[in-house]
């Protein structure tokens, strides 16, 4: 009894570990995004009007260090706009973006799609977002999604589409 109790117990750690280890991200899940420069547009759901906006923009990634990315966009037509971010991976993982990884794995048209979670405030109300990147060779969209506080309905924030 006290042997089917610890293999019990094994085979449940090794279910767990297994369960955590696939919904993290390595470096290598973000290395594909490295190289030659992403082109695409964002579109953003404005704060003023409500209105959807289009802008090109240019992504460049670059690997800083194994657990470090550095995102560097060019807004084409508004240079003013330009910035660049450190991406970090952190706990092992289980954070990136700043982000809690919810989820990690492939689709049916052979993307890695990582789905991540954060909260904070959007326009001055309390909410959650929920964030989607899929990465393949040749497309990368990342896309955030709000939901207010209180609310069961989320609606499209912004979403960058690139190809190369």
């Amino acid at each position: 009894m006290k042997k089917s109790i610890q293999y019990l117990l094994a085979a449940l750690s090794l279910m767990i570990t297994i369960s955590l280890s696939a919904q993290t991200v390595k470096s290598e899940n973000l290395e594909i995004l490295t190289g030659n420069v992403w082109k695409g547009e964002l579109t953003y759901k404005n704060y003023g009007d409500g209105k959807l906006v289009t802008l090109p923009v240019e992504l460049t990634v670059t690997k800083l260090s194994d657990t470090t990315f550095e995102f560097a966009y060019n807004y084409t037509n508004e240079q003013s706009a330009n910035s660049k971010s450190k991406i970090k991976i952190k706990s092992g993982g289980a954070v990136v973006f700043g982000q809690e990884v919810e989820s990690v794995e492939t689709n049916t048209e052979d993307q890695l799609v990582i789905v991540t979670t954060s909260s904070g405030k959007d326009g001055g109300k309390k909410s959650k977002f929920n964030f989607t990147y899929q990465i393949s060779q040749n497309t990368f969209v990342m896309r955030k999604d709000v939901t207010f506080e209180g609310e069961s309905e989320s609606f499209m924030r912004n979403e960058y589409r690139f190809s190369r």
